[in-house]
């Protein structure tokens, strides 16, 4: 992996890196506008929405709206990973909506092969080729990973996570009311993409719409797949970006995010998640 260039500089080439399961994970490595042969530069990894590809556009500004900088805004300054997540597209796997034991663990692998590339910056007063200085960015789905990966692996030195959510269960089942439009088109997207689910999200999200229950052990597979169970272990400096008018993932969610984060043994759980 050390020789991808050839002897040569750095090129964008996308690969597929196996996870810690076994899992194939596909990859876009793209370097930094202008790095050559023997440079580094810090690496940004770009998560994308749901039910989207990994970013691949060279002129892309932006993504999510307008909220998130795409490939041609970060390039200048940074080496840039996009990646199909698991159980979509290109990617092996289930999907297990930004899990703590699955998706944040796929990117810990990510991050374990960004520090073979050539072209990497480690962090500073490190050694060895263990700790890459890199950075997330994403939002929705995008930035959910960021807070799952963040609170599992302490080598990500920052996160801008755009309309994340704390807790699924309080995102999608507040007050005990499900959320059917919104499951709804979520799952539709998923489905037209034909990504590969955990079945317990198709249970629910059916459960849900026809019912508007969930029962005790879906409410338990959405809070287990939920940032809630990991934010508080994070420490890496966290800009949360959220909007006032949000119906899926409000203010609110940010918010216990951000009481959260860093605050490690001194809250339990239950309070982030009922507050």
């Amino acid at each position: 992996v050390m020789d991808q260039y050839l002897g040569g500089d750095p090129i964008a080439f996308t690969t597929d890196i196996t996870s810690f399961d076994g899992t194939r994970i596909s990859v876009n490595y793209f370097p930094k506008i202008g790095l050559t042969a023997g440079q580094t530069a810090p690496t940004i990894l770009n998560g994308p929405s749901l039910a989207t590809r990994g970013y691949t556009d060279p002129t892309q500004l932006t993504t999510v709206l307008g909220l998130v900088p795409g490939l041609a805004t970060l390039r200048p300054e940074y080496n840039v990973v996009t990646w199909d997540p698991r159980g979509e597209f290109a990617s092996g796997g289930r999907m297990h909506l930004d899990s703590e034991l699955f998706e944040a663990r796929d990117v810990s692998a990510i991050i374990s092969w960004v520090s073979q590339q050539a072209g990497t910056a480690f962090d500073p007063g490190t050694t060895g080729r263990t700790n890459p200085l890199v950075g997330m960015v994403g939002g929705s789905y995008g930035g959910g990973i960021q807070l799952s990966s963040a609170g599992i692996d302490t080598r990500i030195d920052a996160i801008v996570p755009g309309i994340a959510w704390n807790s699924l269960t309080g995102a999608l089942y507040p007050q005990n009311s499900f959320k059917t439009s919104w499951a709804s088109l979520l799952l539709l997207a998923l489905v037209v993409q034909e990504s590969r689910l955990d079945p317990e999200i198709y249970a629910g999200i059916i459960t849900g719409a026809i019912t508007g229950f969930l029962t005790g052990g879906q409410q338990d597979f959405l809070q287990r797949n939920s940032p809630a169970t990991v934010v508080g272990n994070i420490t890496a400096p966290t800009l949360f970006m959220q909007g006032t008018v949000d119906t899926l993932f409000p203010l609110q969610q940010a918010m216990l995010n951000h009481v959260l984060a860093g605050e490690a043994g001194t809250m339990p759980l239950e309070k982030g998640v009922d507050a």
